[in-house]
């Protein structure tokens, strides 16, 4: 019998030497089981509190999807540091796990972002405040309104104004393709606590060179929150981490700052500028580089 508070999946940091062990027994039985009668799970939103709890720095784990409606074992949902946290009173049967992946912490040792497979194979990433997401149709409105805003479109090369009717749309249906034919991932930033979409953030593929560049925007209401550091973080991680990128870089006009300190933020180098590069709206504008080796982010120290 299960005593379950929701049916959605839940969550389990493990060694990745312990899942394949499992996975060929069937069964999976940590330490805890016998230590303490359970296994330790958590919720979405509470896992990486969890890892840095216990798992600062530690790296080789794996994070198991579990479907609770498959768990043989009893749930019982627990207090535990002021929240209601899942624990699995028996040995987890391997096929209540939908989905399994790598877990990595940043270069710092701090986990900030994990993992997730949408159904179209685009993936889904979680922060902190954040989870990025495939962007669907419902967006379009959103996208116009944020995006199509002068102080938005004026900083970005690609982004018209006015906004036309129908160029969200025709540009969300572009973005699976680009990620099916490998030219590009391109994220919607949604906050994690009302799923309100707050922007975008992409890398654009360069495969025969191992690299990519790194793009977002903002929308207005919500600058000045740490909204695209965050994202772009999570970004940057997936491309290293699961692309396996060699060189992520990104451009900024002169003359918008912000998006700048976002790169700085990265720890990405500033390797130049080249000046009057593009054409925008009738004026040259100059470009500000940045860039990031892979061997440079494995030593980077995100600020706390």
């Amino acid at each position: 019998m299960h005593n379950r508070e929701t049916d959605a999946p839940i969550l389990h940091i493990c060694p990745v030497s312990d899942w394949q062990a499992a996975r060929e027994s069937g069964e999976y039985r940590p330490p805890s089981l016998a230590q303490e009668g359970f296994i330790h799970c958590s919720r979405p939103e509470q896992i990486l509190a969890t890892a840095n709890r216990f798992y600062s720095g530690v790296k080789d784990l794996c994070l198991l999807w579990i479907d609770p409606r498959r768990v043989k074992a009893e749930i019982r949902w627990e207090p535990a540091h002021g929240e209601a946290f899942p624990h699995i009173y028996g040995p987890l049967n391997a096929d209540a796990v939908f989905y399994q992946h790598a877990f990595h912490p940043d270069p710092d040792g701090v986990f900030r972002s994990f993992l997730e497979r949408s159904s179209t194979g685009l993936p889904v990433l979680h922060t902190r405040r954040l989870i990025l997401r495939p962007f669907t149709l419902a967006d379009a409105d959103d996208v116009q309104r944020m995006a199509g805003e002068y102080e938005i479109a004026s900083t970005a090369l690609n982004i018209p104004h006015p906004y036309p009717d129908g160029a969200a749309q025709s540009w969300i249906k572009s973005l699976s393709f680009e990620f099916q034919s490998g030219i590009g991932t391109t994220l919607a930033v949604t906050l994690r606590e009302d799923r309100k979409l707050v922007g975008a953030v992409g890398l654009q593929l360069e495969k025969k060179h191992h690299c990519a560049e790194l793009g977002y925007w903002t929308g207005r209401e919500y600058w000045g929150q740490g909204y695209a550091t965050e994202a772009a973080q999570a970004l940057v991680a997936y491309g290293f981490n699961e692309l396996g990128l060699h060189r992520i870089y990104a451009r900024h006009f002169r003359r918008n700052p912000a998006s700048g300190r976002v790169m700085q933020k990265l720890g990405m180098i500033h390797e130049g500028t080249l000046r009057e590069h593009v054409l925008h709206w009738g004026q040259y504008e100059d470009l500000e580089y940045y860039g990031l080796l892979e061997s440079d982010w494995r030593n980077t120290r995100y600020p706390a």
